[in-house]
């Protein structure tokens, strides 16, 4: 596929991408929408094969606005059928895609098909007869295939916005406003992701503090029962589960506010960004399941951590979701040396550590976690000048080095970067 891109499994958000086309600061305005539908509904009474007998202005347009067409190239039928086949294929694996792909000719040995046919094909798959699908579902489908090329041209002129930005070129600030509402989102993200990975490093750093400055005698502080080194590794573990929680709901706000579109510089980016959460996911002891409860957890608790792991202990299944992440945590047996983190990650990982195993799940979901924030602080930095903001990027606060300040100082220890 050309312009989309899905993952089944799990919850990953969906990637829909185009090519950059620079044509001028703003681009090609899309057609019509109505225009567009009667173009489409041609398309179909005529069939695929004759796309190059027809007028067809508006899908015309719509190749220039949508990036597929160059502004200085003569506009063809494989142009036109490239389109059309991506916003078809933008709607599989559902039913108006599917049904689009038969009704257009555009499945494997149908093209040469009658428009009569085809149809009839297309009922088939929706269930009804050729006479009521004609009726209903076909305009429903012509409908859906103009809203998503027009889609498409929305997702072009917001790159062409952020290439503009880029090459310090002044686009309009609607357009350059709507990348600080998109950034806003990845950035609801971002928090608890980095969160996340901050409390599965902490776990395991705790555990390999050789002082266990966290064990306490219970004859010494009877209030404490004997907590423990362990106890306190055990209690990142139970945060990271919550942070992994509002990481599930930002995304899922995410997918329902924006489509669950990546709109970053490049394909390669965006591609990246989608990848980084779903490996997220994929690298925990959790089921869609099990992520569809803690969602609802979190809804129940009115988004705070306290009342959620109430709600977590006092039911079977929250206690047992709890107990896999500390079992599955559990198995992660890497060592590394604090002060040689390398500045340039957001946390220790087995590109810079050769006691960290590229294959520990714990790990993996850190990596995960570290990409996404590397990933959406570059994109944003490279347009960061047009808000204004500082050309230097600063470094953020170190948990790891503040934790070790205060251990060797603890007198002298402040929330400010040294």
């Amino acid at each position: 596929m050309d312009n989309a891109a899905w993952y089944a499994p799990r919850s990953q958000a969906r990637l829909i991408s185009g090519r950059i086309c620079v044509m001028g600061d703003r681009g090609v305005e899309p057609p019509d929408y109505e225009q567009l539908v009667a173009e489409l509904k041609t398309v179909r009474e005529r069939g695929i094969v004759h796309l190059r007998d027809l007028d067809l202005p508006a899908l015309g347009q719509a190749c220039r606005a949508t990036g597929h067409a160059e502004p200085d190239v003569p506009l063809n039928a494989p142009m036109i059928e490239g389109l059309l086949r991506a916003a078809v294929e933008a709607n599989i694996p559902n039913r108006v895609g599917n049904a689009a792909a038969l009704l257009f000719g555009l499945e494997p040995g149908t093209r040469g098909d009658s428009p009569a046919q085809l149809r009839l094909l297309a009922a088939e798959d929706w269930g009804v007869s050729a006479e009521r699908f004609r009726r209903e579902p076909q305009a429903l489908i012509l409908s859906q295939i103009a809203d998503t090329i027009l889609g498409f041209a929305h997702t072009h002129h917001q790159r062409l916005a952020h290439l503009n930005l880029e090459r310090r070129l002044p686009p309009t600030s609607r357009l350059a406003l709507s990348w600080l509402e998109r950034f806003e989102a990845y950035y609801r993200i971002w928090t608890p992701v980095a969160a996340l990975a901050g409390d599965l490093t902490a776990y395991r750093s705790t555990l390999l503090d050789p002082d266990r400055p966290y064990d306490l005698d219970p004859d010494d502080d009877p209030a404490q029962h004997g907590y423990s080194q362990e106890t306190q590794a055990a209690g990142y573990v139970t945060f990271a589960l919550w942070h992994y929680t509002a990481f599930l709901v930002c995304l899922h706000q995410f997918e329902v506010r924006h489509g669950g579109l990546w709109l970053l510089s490049d394909e390669r980016a965006e591609q990246d960004a989608a990848n980084a959460i779903y490996r997220i996911g994929w690298h925990t002891p959790n089921n869609e399941r099990d992520d569809s409860y803690l969602r609802d957890l979190h809804d129940l608790a009115g988004g705070e951590m306290h009342p959620f792991l109430n709600l977590l202990q006092a039911e079977p299944i929250g206690r047992t979701t709890h107990d896999e992440w500390l079992d599955w945590a559990a198995t992660c047996r890497c060592s590394w040396n604090p002060a040689d983190s390398a500045t340039s990650e957001h946390y220790p990982t087995h590109r810079h550590h050769p006691g960290i195993d590229r294959n520990c799940q714990l790990h993996a979901v850190v990596t995960a976690c570290g990409d996404y924030c590397a990933l959406i602080d570059d994109d944003w930095h490279r347009i960061a000048d047009w808000y204004h903001l500082p050309t230097q990027r600063l470094q953020p606060v170190d948990a790891e080095r503040l934790y070790e300040d205060w251990r060797h100082d603890p007198g002298t220890s402040s929330n400010e970067p040294g």
